[in-house]
């Protein structure tokens, strides 16, 4: 029997100038959204408590400012143009249709009735009920031979 003899060899060193890992990244905290809808709460009522109503501007119901003017005619504006404009035609409007047969199959989906009711309907039965629970012929004066 033979054996063979190997030597062990030893690991090559490292070339880098750290011998130690890198330290662990800090994580950078979020703030969640319910703590940003509390601080938003938070300063805004601050601000009404310092502010009191003052150098704001007080309207009444019917009392427009230039702003809401402007506004108004803009949606004027769309309005007279929203069946000649391209982006109306063919990309709004498209939209809409999508969404209006949508919700049309959903509306007949939950409001129709089902086909065995409607069958029934259909075969000259009076109600959608039982065909034990509907009249017999002495109802609409038919004779019963």
């Amino acid at each position: 029997m033979m054996t063979v003899a190997v030597p062990k060899t030893e690991k090559p060193e490292r070339t880098g100038t750290a011998a130690e890992p890198p330290a662990p990244a800090r994580r950078v905290r979020r703030v969640g959204r319910p703590v940003a809808v509390a601080a938003i709460l938070l300063v805004w009522l601050l601000l009404f408590a310092v502010l009191r109503g003052k150098q704001t501007l007080s309207l009444a119901a019917a009392d427009l400012t230039d702003l809401h003017r402007w506004f108004n005619d803009v949606n004027d504006s769309i309005g007279a143009n929203r069946n000649s404009n391209p982006l109306f035609l063919y990309f709004f409007n498209e939209i809409r249709l999508v969404i209006d047969s949508l919700v049309t199959f959903v509306q007949e989906l939950i409001s129709q009735p089902t086909t065995a009711a409607r069958f029934r309907r259909s075969a000259g039965s009076v109600s959608s009920a039982s065909p034990a629970m509907s009249p017999g012929p002495w109802a609409t004066g038919g004779s019963r031979c």
